[in-house]
């Protein structure tokens, strides 16, 4: 195997890796967001009850 298709291989993985944290981040941002709307409306929803 080439050392430079090592190197790009080991770029790809990092890449990959990057995106992948990237991409972790911002569904827990979005989550956090979503969770006060998620808390009001079911505390809405037990005191209808």
């Amino acid at each position: 195997m080439d050392p430079w298709d090592d190197a790009f291989i080991q770029q790809v993985r990092v890449i990959v890796d990057v995106h992948r944290e990237q991409a972790r981040s911002y569904r827990s941002e979005i989550s956090d967001q979503r969770t006060p709307a998620l808390r009001s409306a079911e505390g809405v929803k037990s005191a209808s009850l």
